[in-house]
């Protein structure tokens, strides 16, 4: 129902021919919609994900005891990033995947299922 994109490089002003322009209104004028994801600290969205993949290890898997994030295996790319980012520089290449489920958790999305209902739970799977 929604696109997300990076805050920040969404409102950067690029030079045009009618003056300064921005990704977010280059995507629009073709039909693109997106909202920017809230400009949270970056520290504060992996704050999110470790949240959501917290559980007891110690104790049995249970509705209780889980965690609260899932991604599915096909999602390569973000599995590999969750192995392997590091946090120290946002110039390294396992950011971007990191983004994604950041602003994901960020935006308070939701799971519209098929009957129209909305589900809010804390639960997510990517």
């Amino acid at each position: 129902f929604e696109r997300l994109i990076d805050p920040r490089l969404s409102q950067a002003k690029t030079p045009s021919r009618d003056g300064a322009t921005t990704l977010l209104t280059e995507l629009e004028s073709i039909g693109l919609t997106f909202i920017p994801a809230p400009g949270i600290d970056i520290e504060d969205g992996v704050a999110l994900i470790n949240d959501r993949l917290n559980y007891n290890a110690t104790e049995p898997i249970s509705s209780t005891n889980s965690p609260k994030l899932f991604i599915s295996a096909s999602c390569v790319n973000v599995l590999d990033a969750f192995k392997n980012y590091s946090g120290f520089s946002r110039e390294e290449v396992w950011k971007d995947p990191i983004d994604c489920v950041r602003y994901l958790l960020v935006s308070g999305a939701c799971n519209n299922t098929e009957d129209g209902t909305v589900d809010t739970g804390r639960t997510f799977s990517y």
